[in-house]
């Protein structure tokens, strides 16, 4: 009935006990606790699995690592892929290889020149923007890459903002001389 526990023992034999029975004869009724019996096949097989799993992961993460390293032309798709990956010289290579290749060339030509922000803004092709807002931030982001990109290249930076010594208001933009 309701009242029974069934078990298997040591001698893997199926027990029946009756729990209505048990109360009765008994002087003292404790506290009871059931504790399951420990199966060491079902921990080894769910162990197992996990070591076969972190081996085949950690295989694959290292052929993956030996094929960007090994074969890193054929690796640009990742490249693509993860670009959170690129160090920030690859990144600006991209940007100014794709985007600012003629404003490159044109700065290098004002060789230890200072030039006011208008003729910057010519320079770098952003003049055409309207909003004064607008133009700063892009001119602002465009010096800040160059000079990155500079840095790497040649080891110093390659535009310098300075005040205008005839109006303190104004900055201009001096261009290192590359040797």
């Amino acid at each position: 009935a309701g009242d029974q526990v069934k078990f298997q023992d040591d001698l893997q034999q199926v027990q029946t006990l009756d729990l209505i029975d048990l109360y009765q004869e008994a002087n003292y009724v404790g506290k009871a606790e059931i504790v399951p019996i420990p199966s060491s096949d079902s921990d080894s097989s769910t162990s197992n699995y996990l070591l076969i799993g972190s081996a085949l992961f950690a295989a694959f993460m290292g052929f993956l690592f030996l094929y960007v390293k090994l074969f890193p032309s054929k690796s640009q798709f990742l490249k693509r892929i993860f670009p959170s990956h690129l160090s920030q010289l690859e990144q600006n290579k991209i940007f100014l290889s794709q985007e600012f290749e003629e404003s490159w060339k044109d700065l290098l030509f004002y060789q230890g020149k200072d030039l006011a922000v208008e003729d910057l803004d010519k320079i770098l092709k952003i003049d055409s923007l309207s909003s004064l807002e607008n133009k700063k931030v892009r001119r602002s982001r465009l010096v800040k890459e160059i000079n990155q990109y500079s840095e790497h290249k040649w080891g110093f930076q390659l535009i310098k903002r300075k005040r205008n010594p005839n109006d303190k208001r104004y900055f201009l933009y001096e261009i290192h001389e590359v040797k």
